[in-house]
């Protein structure tokens, strides 16, 4: 069974957002890069504050989208997609773990973690998830 594991926003303004949710709701800051911040709340579902890599991603229906942790990605992707989901780019894999996304038959954007068998360590986790990031930026401008 898949779990709600985090909720994430796409911003224009990294800053604006995280002085919005920390100073405003109060959530925890549990993690933060230049384009990355990860917030607690009290029900433990994170809230992930992402830079937006293009302005498409801020478009309708983009952000906010659940995220689901799935224990197969290979085996999930073909099931949604045979119930009428649609594939938004391709499954990509990163060194913390395998990552997709997915529009619903009622076009909400879901997106898709198998996570990869790293140390739990969330430091770890956060340094690969920035080098992932730079990597994306740097194959992106060539």
């Amino acid at each position: 069974m898949a779990r709600l594991s985090r909720v994430v926003f796409l911003l224009r303004d990294l800053q604006q957002g995280l002085r919005f949710y920390r100073d405003g709701l109060g959530l925890r800051v549990d993690a933060h890069t230049e384009s990355f911040a990860r917030l607690c709340t009290s029900n433990h579902v994170p809230i992930e504050l992402n830079l937006a890599e293009s302005e498409a991603q801020l478009s309708t229906g983009y952000s906010p989208f659940l995220t689901f942790e799935v224990d197969d990605m290979d085996q999930t992707v073909p099931k949604l997609m045979q119930l009428g989901a649609a594939l938004d780019g391709s499954i990509r894999y990163e060194p913390y773990g395998k990552i997709a996304a997915v529009r619903s038959p009622d076009g909400h954007m879901l997106g898709l973690f198998e996570k990869a068998n790293l140390p739990d360590d969330g430091a770890t986790a956060l340094a690969a998830a920035s080098a992932a990031r730079k990597h994306m930026k740097d194959n992106q401008t060539s």
